[in-house]
């Protein structure tokens, strides 16, 4: 049984189209651990790692999706297993797994440096946790945040199961509303990335 890690809400949404078990980690290296281990506790024989990511190529814009080849833990490197989702573009590229998030275009440029051309906080721990149960994986990314784009404050404020967290992030905007047009521009790049994950099922899960 395929089982699928996510880490938000707007994410589980689109991959429940597929028709399997969708855990929501809530976008953190941990929170991916525990939703990766519940779903093998629940009996998923596979794992996907499904949602957005951070781009470190500069070359690719928003929206551009990202099937790796391997995932890099540190200095260990995962090789998926791109079979286990064959409606998704050709396999190509290296994810890089952090537990911390790669706010600024200069932290962007120095993971890039291991050749990844994408990364996120939970793909990693989900190809960790499938590997110790001899598990197969794969991820399926979407860039949201270029290589070359810095967070605004209000885009750090972690999740809440999921969702965003409404009332600081307009706390934070209240505070230095200087931040809106590129909350507005990450917003479009994060609307791309969902776009792309969406087009990318099977025209069978389209439908759903």
């Amino acid at each position: 049984m395929l089982a699928i890690i996510v880490g938000m809400a707007s994410e589980a949404r689109i991959a429940a189209r597929l028709g399997h078990p969708v855990a929501i980690g809530g976008g953190t290296t941990e929170g991916a651990a525990r939703a990766a281990q519940n779903l093998i506790d629940r009996g998923a024989t596979a794992l996907l790692s499904f949602g957005i990511a951070g781009g470190l190529d500069p070359a690719l814009p928003p929206g551009t999706l990202i099937n790796p080849t391997e995932i890099l833990d540190g200095q260990t490197s995962y090789p998926t297993t791109p079979t286990l989702i064959p409606w998704a573009p050709p396999p190509a590229r290296t994810l890089a797994g952090i537990n911390t998030l790669a706010a600024t275009a200069t932290a962007k440029a120095a993971l890039h440096q291991s050749a990844a051309a994408a990364t996120d906080m939970e793909s990693h721990a989900v190809a960790r946790l499938a590997t110790a149960h001899g598990l197969p994986f794969a991820a399926l990314r979407a860039i949201a945040d270029p290589a070359t784009t810095t967070l605004p404050p209000a885009a750090l404020i972690p999740l809440i199961n999921g969702h965003p967290n409404l009332l600081r992030i307009l706390a934070s905007l209240a505070a230095r509303p200087t931040q809106l047009p590129q909350l507005l521009l990450l917003a479009r790049h994060a609307q791309a990335a969902h776009t792309a994950l969406r087009k990318a099922l099977p025209n069978t899960a389209k439908t759903r």
